[in-house]
C-alpha cells in the first residue's frame, strides 16, 4: 500500500478568460499551486486557433501544466474525430496533453477501446488523462497516465467505497472530483480523496449542470469577478 502523500489540486478549468481574467493571471502566474488543469473551449478545442479569448493567454503559456479537454462520448464518438481534436489543441494551442472525457469504464464499447491511449501517445500526446467518472477496470487506470476514478456529488463521494486494488497503483495514477460540497466541507475533500488513494483532487460547492466554469468559494475573495457570477 502506498503512503499517503500530500494532496495536489487538479483542476477542470472550464472558465471562460472573459469572465474571470484575473483568476486566468494568477493561473498563468502559477499562482495557485495546481497541479495540472484542463482547459475547455467548446466542448473542445473551440472553432479555431483565432479564438480572441484563448490565443493570448495560451500563446503567453501558464506556468501549470496544461491539459487539452477531449469528449469520446462514452465510445460512441469516432476515433477519427478524437484524433482531429487532439491534433487541434496540437497545432493551434500547443498543448500536448490530453484529457479524454466521458471514457467507458470498460476497455471496450463502442468506438472507444483502451487501445486509443497508446494510439494517441505515438501521435505526439505526452500525457492522457482519462476521466470515465468512477472506477474503471484496472487496465484503463495503469494504461492511462491519471484517471477520475472518482467524480460525484458530496452526498454520495461522502460515503464512497473505492476497490482494493487500487491501494496497489499508484496516487499519482489517480484523480477525484467532487461538487455540490458544503463550504464547512470543502476543506476536507482533500484530505479524504488522499486517504482513499487519489493524489489529484478538487472539489467545489458549485453544483449541476456545470460545477467547473466557475471556481469555488474559496477564491472569490482573491477574484471578485467570479462573485458576480455566482
Amino acid at each position: 500500500m502506498f503512503h499517503v502523500l500530500q494532496p495536489t489540486p487538479a483542476v477542470p478549468w472550464y472558465i471562460h478568460p472573459a469572465q474571470a481574467p484575473l483568476a486566468w493571471q494568477r493561473l498563468a502566474e502559477g499562482a495557485f499551486g495546481f497541479g495540472f488543469v484542463v482547459v475547455n473551449i467548446e466542448n473542445g478545442p473551440g472553432r479555431g486557433p483565432q479564438d480572441p479569448y484563448y490565443r493570448e493567454p495560451l500563446a503567453r503559456g501558464l506556468a501549470t501544466t496544461t491539459v487539452g479537454y477531449v469528449n469520446v462520448g462514452y465510445g460512441q464518438r469516432p476515433w477519427g474525430d478524437v484524433l482531429e481534436q487532439v491534433d487541434q489543441w496540437q497545432r493551434w494551442y500547443g498543448i500536448h496533453d490530453v484529457m479524454l472525457d466521458c471514457v467507458p469504464s470498460q476497455d471496450r464499447q463502442g468506438a472507444w477501446s483502451v487501445e486509443w491511449i497508446d494510439a494517441l501517445r505515438r501521435a505526439g500526446v505526452e500525457h492522457v488523462i482519462a476521466n470515465p467518472g468512477v472506477v474503471p477496470t484496472r487496465r484503463l487506470v495503469e494504461t492511462a497516465d491519471v484517471t477520475c476514478v472518482a467524480e460525484a456529488a458530496w452526498q454520495d463521494y461522502a460515503h464512497l467505497q473505492m476497490p482494493e486494488w487500487l491501494q496497489a497503483v499508484s496516487p499519482h495514477k489517480q484523480w477525484h472530483l467532487v461538487h455540490g460540497v458544503p463550504p464547512e466541507h470543502l476543506a476536507s475533500v482533500p484530505a479524504l480523496a488522499a486517504s482513499r488513494g487519489a493524489h489529484f483532487s478538487w472539489a467545489t460547492d458549485r453544483g449541476l449542470p456545470n460545477p467547473w466554469d466557475v471556481l469555488p468559494a474559496p477564491y472569490a475573495d482573491c477574484h471578485p469577478e467570479l462573485v458576480k457570477a455566482r
